[in-house]
């Protein structure tokens, strides 16, 4: 079982760092920035909540659950137009703005999700000032958008556990978990550079503000008792904001293979941050 889209800053190639970083014992599993839900699906816990902002990504996990089938059906249909015509592409994208995606059926919008997503360039899902997907058509030979097994596991997996999807503010969300929880945190990373951010995932974007906030809000998860991992760029913004003696910063190496300038490709380091001993 693996994850159903392309995401960047995706953990596939973390998941052995990440498995072995992880708490030996918790209770229930929760993850603010789920993304392409990389650590969910190799962990597969029995208990989980979920949660991001992009609603259209939270729809897309739900109408898998729901209705895999019909949802297949549907990405197959818009991957015959596209073969029959390129600017199909940019047809099925400019909906957001012609049509509204309130006047799509969700599950078309799930479909229309995955379509873009597995169709865009090099699997960016970036959205304009205005919340409009503006990312161009990939121009590949061959295009994947799913396959049949891996969406029938994800579903079953989906229906047959307890896993709880939120849509709404990170804070919002991690009011909930409680003393002998685990929380992962994958937020936007801090750049590497002044030019290195590339993407927006929702229109309002992700400030160092942001993550000032963020760190304030771990401490008072730890305070809570909630054991936390979270993952951030190498650089010294990262481990200034984290130097409080209850976190542990962890330097790991990543395979990027997803970003907008090729630079950003290959080997980049990235630390993992813990409240907690990995000996316990």
């Amino acid at each position: 079982m693996n994850s159903i889209v392309k995401w960047v800053g995706g953990k596939k190639q973390l998941l052995p760092e990440l498995k072995e970083n992880m708490p030996k014992k918790y209770n229930r599993y929760f993850e603010a920035f789920l993304g392409g839900g990389a650590l969910l699906f190799a962990l597969k816990p029995e208990i989980a909540y979920v949660n991001d902002l992009n609603s259209e990504l939270i729809n897309l996990y739900v109408r898998v659950k729901n209705s895999p089938k019909k949802l297949m059906t549907i990405v197959d249909d818009l991957a015959l137009e596209l073969i029959e015509d390129e600017d199909y592409y940019y047809y099925i994208r400019q909906l957001d703005r012609k049509v509204g995606l309130k006047n799509l059926t969700p599950t078309f919008r799930a479909a229309r999700f995955l379509f873009l997503n597995k169709a865009g360039y090099n699997g960016l899902y970036r959205v304009n000032s205005s919340g409009h997907n503006n990312v161009p058509f990939a121009k590949k030979t061959e295009l994947s958008f799913y396959t049949e097994e891996n969406i029938e596991s994800v579903s079953k997996y989906l229906k047959n556990k307890e896993i709880h999807f939120h849509n709404t503010d990170y804070k919002k969300f991690l009011a909930i978990p409680v003393a002998g929880d685990f929380v992962y945190l994958d937020p936007p990373y801090i750049p590497v550079s002044e030019t290195a951010s590339f993407t927006s995932y929702q229109k309002d974007g992700f400030s160092f503000q942001d993550q000032i906030e963020l760190r304030d809000l771990c401490l008072e998860l730890t305070e809570r008792g909630v054991h936390l991992m979270l993952s951030n760029s190498d650089v010294p913004k990262v481990h200034e904001l984290y130097s409080n003696e209850c976190f542990n910063i962890k330097i790991v190496t990543a395979r990027r293979s997803i970003n907008s300038n090729g630079d950003g490709r290959g080997n980049v380091n990235e630390v993992l941050i813990t409240n907690y001993d990995l000996e316990e």
